[in-house]
């Protein structure tokens, strides 16, 4: 009898939420504005949820390791392991991880 009880509330609690898992990464910050040779580092972060309507729910995200690159190494380079991001020269780049995630640079 306990057994049909706990079938029946995942049941109704699976119908009535219309959660969807959702795979979700992000790059942090997602922008940075550096001057010419100062560095910082950017962190990768993956993991999943759920989507509920509009809205995202028990979001868990968690540092991930990555292979970065940069849009224009003229201005911004990146360590492709680290996400350490160096400016080298006025303008903007793009950094992205490998998960498709990205961050704004401006150097100047």
């Amino acid at each position: 009898m306990p057994r049909i009880i706990l079938v029946s509330a995942c049941t109704i609690s699976l119908v009535g939420c219309g959660c969807k898992d959702v795979a979700l990464n992000s790059v942090s910050p997602k922008e940075l504005t550096l001057v010419v040779g100062q560095s910082a580092t950017l962190v990768y972060s993956t993991g999943g949820g759920c989507r509920s309507g509009n809205g995202f729910t028990d979001v868990d995200l968690h540092e991930a390791p990555t292979i970065w690159h940069s849009s224009d190494t003229l201005v911004a380079t990146v360590d492709t392991l680290t996400g350490r991001v160096t400016g080298r020269s006025p303008g903007d780049a793009a950094v992205f991880a490998g998960g498709g995630s990205s961050a704004t640079i401006h150097v100047h």
